[in-house]
């Protein structure tokens, strides 16, 4: 939910909240159409990640505290109804966010600011495929807030030709670069990365994570209300969370000759 590297904690908390409310709707509205509330609050949200009782090797519904968290949640939509259950639920919720949010931001503010001007990189098999070989995984937060990253091209053009060039002296195996994020739909970010990126994309399962709701967050970190206000009017996401790739000597190339 960090998504500038100076953002305050009383702007963190104030995303945090929106977004978690935002959250809180979607719940409501899926399971209006029939959808489990357990379900969709532990699998599409992003509820858990943000909660104390976290943790990464154990799946949401396999982690008992959180799903006792779940229970109350369900209880609590159903005892104050659909419209006030998006504030009421961040009222249950907030002190498991609060355990950690100073923690949280600090981190994440380092990770922005350590940065490739808000690219980050790791080595992951690819999304959805077989487990071997690795790709280098891209990540995107805004090192540039309030200003629009893309006014930055240059920078991030730079940026990621630096990143390829430690990838090939550290790991020469790795051949394959991927990034999953709703800005592959956009072109100021795909047009970055050669033809092969956006031709053989393709749309994310949905899943509770910054790849879908991202698109809330504007460049400032703070809550995007146009875009809020399509999903909230439509009950669907602008755009879907698309999984791109393409050969690391084929992007080289690319960025090597824009």
């Amino acid at each position: 939910m960090v998504w500038t590297r100076n953002m305050s904690l009383e702007e963190y908390t104030q995303t945090l909240r929106d977004m978690m409310q935002l959250q809180m709707w979607y719940v409501v509205h899926l399971v209006q159409q029939g959808k489990a509330f357990s379900e969709v609050l532990s699998k599409l949200s992003e509820v858990y990640a943000y909660c104390d009782i976290y943790k990464s090797e154990i799946s949401p519904e396999c982690n008992a505290d959180f799903c006792k968290i779940v229970q109350h949640l369900e209880n609590t939509w159903r005892a104050v109804g659909d419209a006030k259950f998006p504030q009421a639920g961040w009222e249950a919720l907030k002190p498991h966010f609060e355990a950690r949010m100073e923690k949280d931001l600090t981190a994440a503010r380092k990770n922005i600011e350590n940065s490739y001007a808000g690219f980050t990189f790791e080595y992951h098999c690819e999304y959805f495929g077989p487990e071997k070989p690795d790709f280098l995984t891209l990540h995107f937060r805004n090192y540039y807030a309030p200003d629009t990253p893309f006014n930055h091209r240059k920078e991030l053009i730079a940026a990621i030709l630096k990143i390829i060039e430690k990838s090939e002296k550290a790991r020469p195996d790795v051949v394959k670069v991927q990034c999953a994020s709703w800005l592959n739909n956009i072109e100021p970010f795909y047009s970055l990365f050669p033809d092969q990126w956006f031709k053989t994309s393709y749309a994310c399962p949905l899943e509770g994570n910054a790849g879908w709701w991202g698109q809330f967050v504007d460049r400032t970190g703070q809550l995007h209300k146009k875009n809020v206000a399509k999903f909230m009017e439509t009950g669907q996401f602008l755009y879907p969370n698309r999984h791109c790739r393409c050969d690391v000597i084929e992007l080289k190339s690319h960025l090597s000759n824009i």
